[in-house]
């Protein structure tokens, strides 16, 4: 009888490992639109073999362990490469959105297509030079005066307008950066949490938590997005982060926190900061939003306020030695130094008469102050790198539109690494339907197998007992 007890024994462990085999093949289903998943595998093996008095006895099956099937180089390469095409993606968005913000008033030429209505800061620049023009053939003209002034006014709106979109990128970059440095230090608490849950996890069960795993796979992939950072991993599955060699999570302790800190410009950006030691984020979310203004945002700024302050200086130099039509001298075009502050003087408007037209006093009629502004159209100007204000404004279109068109072809680029290295992550650890329903049926089988034999080896005993009665 000890052989059929023994058979018996063999047949209920062959049951419990297509059981575990079933409830395994249900929870890869179930999770097949986790994308954070990987799917699950019961290793088994042959069970101890016993000697007994008629030789060697088979114990049938055992469980080894339940794994999931991944590949710790794909993991590690979607990492790596989640810093940059996160940093990418930033970058595109926020250029995008600004160029959404500053719109014609900033990019509009003039040139284009025939019939097209431009309307922008350029052709309002070129429309201030050429009412100088138009009012030099009448200089006493009321009518032209208005007009002078009211595309001068144009002008400076446009100015307005860009600097005040530009101070709110730069605000949204602020908040931002902020937001995700909370989210970073969130990521290091969670993977510091899950590294100590996992280790106690398997200390008690003595298998791999996988589902644990994978929540900490995740969360390293979502701070991957956020930075670049190495990893390391002990024997028992504990993982450490580092960060331009700083240690920024070990094991179970958070060593090193993000955070804000004005750049040499006074400038928000995000750091890491271990003990003492600080190191500036230049990869991911985080280094993109700083990268954007100190590589975009900031110099474009810069450029509008040169041409405003370039503007102004050079109009007041000719216009404040002019006359008006009273024989007043002295007055300034413009006033403020920036594109944030540049304004038509208010005694030009309130009184047209005022502008000063003429290099004579006596001379009401005379325009040679009006042809020498007209003249500053195609003069270069050493403020703005030699170049005239047009061709400086043209620049800096330029300058913007370059950096727009030059990142979205390098996440385009960087898009399909990252999406052919997630197919092959896929293919390896993504649950297919078919295979597990192909898997479910094989357990099925064999766990009905495996219940008959159990019950055959208990008729089998019955039978026996009731032999000795």
């Amino acid at each position: 009888m000890s052989g059929l007890y023994s058979t018996l024994q063999l047949g209920q462990r062959a049951v419990q490992t297509q059981r575990q085999g079933i409830e395994l093949t249900g929870h890869n289903i179930a999770n097949v639109d986790n994308p954070n998943f990987a799917r699950q595998r019961i290793d088994v093996s042959t069970g101890p073999t016993i000697a007994g008095p008629n030789g060697i006895q088979a114990t049938g099956v055992t469980t080894e362990q339940i794994r999931a099937v991944r590949s710790e180089i794909l993991d590690t390469s979607i990492q790596e490469e989640n810093s940059l095409t996160a940093y990418l993606e930033k970058k595109s968005d926020v250029l995008e959105q600004t160029k959404a913000k500053l719109g014609p008033t900033f990019l509009a030429q003039p040139g284009g297509l025939a019939g097209e209505d431009v309307s922008g800061l350029l052709s309002h620049l070129d429309g201030l030079f050429n009412q100088f023009q138009e009012l030099a053939s009448d200089p006493t003209s009321r009518t032209q005066r208005v007009a002078l002034l009211e595309q001068a006014n144009t002008l400076t709106q446009d100015f307005h307008r860009l600097a005040q979109t530009l101070n709110e990128v730069q605000t949204q970059l602020d908040s931002e950066l902020a937001q995700n440095v909370g989210d970073a230090n969130g990521l290091l608490t969670e993977i510091a949490q899950l590294n100590q849950s996992i280790e106690q996890a398997e200390n008690r069960s003595g298998t791999l938590a996988n589902d644990l795993r994978d929540r900490r796979t995740a969360a390293l992939e979502s701070l991957s997005k956020l930075t670049n950072f190495q990893t390391s991993q002990s024997e028992n599955g504990i993982m450490s982060l580092h960060l331009e060699g700083l240690t920024i999570v070990d094991g179970n302790q958070i060593t090193g926190q993000f955070q804000l800190q004005p750049d040499a410009q006074g400038h928000q950006r995000a750091v890491v900061t271990v003990d003492d030691v600080t190191h500036p984020i230049t990869q991911g979310t985080l280094g993109a939003l700083s990268d954007i203004r100190t590589q975009t945002i900031t110099p474009l700024a810069t450029r509008l306020d040169t041409l405003a302050a370039t503007l102004a200086t050079e109009v007041n130099a000719v216009h404040s030695r002019g006359f008006d039509l009273s024989g007043e001298t002295g007055e300034a075009f413009f006033t403020g130094d920036s594109a944030a502050t540049l304004s038509i003087n208010q005694i030009l408007q309130d009184n047209p008469d005022r502008i000063q037209a003429t290099h004579e006093r006596d001379a009401a009629g005379g325009n040679e102050i009006l042809r020498e502004l007209s003249a500053l159209r195609s003069q270069s100007q050493a403020d703005l790198d030699g170049r005239s204000m047009g061709d400086h404004m043209t620049e800096s279109i330029a300058f913007f539109t370059n950096e727009l068109v030059d990142t979205a072809e390098q996440l385009e680029n960087q898009s399909a690494v990252q999406e052919l290295l997630e197919r092959q992550r896929n293919a390896v650890s993504g649950v297919s339907l078919d295979e597990e329903m192909t898997n479910l049926v094989k357990f099925q089988n064999a766990f009905e197998a495996s219940a008959r034999l159990v019950s055959v080896i208990d008729e089998m005993l019955q039978t026996v007992v009731n032999l000795g009665r």
